[in-house]
């Protein structure tokens, strides 16, 4: 079962995904290393993290190949609203840690109610 949503999750991932510095018209150094996908590690780390919320080891691995996909697709969402609005990658990289940060910190708040009735 994992090796298959593993495989279509990672197809998502690659090919239906945009590209979410693609609208980045900065032209600085920080904003060239973007457009070519120098903050993606930064977008799959927090992913990761926010994945890790709701997921541990051992439940599973298809669910927390699912789960990353969501929230790579929630932090991608992210990141592309940020570009239509903003062109300094130092400002767009500002305002996602922020709203990352946020999230995650609304996802452990969720988690912990969850939990709490369960």
């Amino acid at each position: 079962m994992y090796k298959l949503t593993s495989a279509l999750c990672s197809l998502i991932r690659d090919e239906i995904f945009p590209d979410a510095f693609e609208g980045l018209a900065d032209t600085s150094p920080l904003g060239v290393i973007a457009s070519i996908g120098g903050f993606l590690w930064l977008i799959g780390w927090i992913s990761y993290a926010m994945c890790g919320i709701f997921y541990s080891r051992g439940d599973g691995a298809w669910v927390g190949s699912i789960g990353y996909t969501i929230f790579l697709g929630i932090n991608t969402y992210i990141i592309i609203q940020l570009v239509k609005w903003f062109n300094s990658i130092n400002i767009i990289l500002l305002l996602y840690l922020l709203v990352a940060g946020i999230l995650y910190i609304a996802l452990s708040k969720l988690n912990e109610i969850l939990y709490r009735y369960s």
